[in-house]
């Protein structure tokens, strides 16, 4: 018995799993709110700590982007920051194709600093090396394998 045929959409032609999980995505949230979770993202990235502290993307709909303030004070003070903030907002997210700013006192969600790496802590070998690892050196017949050993052993005791 012949198997059914089915038309592929893709047929001969691969296609990325991203822009399938994005096809998936898209049927259930509404990209407003994806836009809007892209430029919360770029805020921490777009905007300094200080600003961070008292201003916090809220709400966005039709290319217009609504922030939060803590109080009127800061309200008043972004206003002045506006086109800067609009400006560095569209060049983090260039899809998100904003048409403007608005201000708002409401809630906002501080988001923590990250907390700094620490930098990797390399072993380094004593300055001196030991007598047997001399010893193991001097057994090796191949000079220029000798010669290579010897100088990493220095590299490494170096540290």
């Amino acid at each position: 018995m012949p198997r059914p045929t089915t038309k592929r959409d893709n047929h001969g032609r691969a296609t990325r799993a991203s822009d399938l999980a994005w096809r998936e995505i898209l049927k259930t949230v509404p990209r407003d709110r994806i836009e809007l979770a892209q430029l919360q993202n770029a805020w921490s990235r777009v905007v300094p700590r200080h600003l961070q502290e008292v201003a916090w993307p809220a709400w966005l709909g039709n290319g217009r982007l609504v922030i939060h303030v803590t109080d009127n004070q800061w309200l008043h003070e972004l206003s002045y920051l506006r086109q800067d903030l609009l400006a560095k907002l569209r060049r983090a997210c260039p899809h998100a194709k904003l048409q403007g700013l608005r201000l708002r006192v409401g809630e906002v969600e501080v988001v923590p600093a990250p907390e700094p790496v620490p930098d990797p802590v390399i072993a380094g070998l004593p300055r001196e090396p030991e007598r047997s690892t001399i010893a193991a050196m001097e057994a090796i017949e191949d000079p220029q394998l000798r010669n290579a050993v010897a100088t990493a052993r220095l590299a490494l005791g170096s540290r």
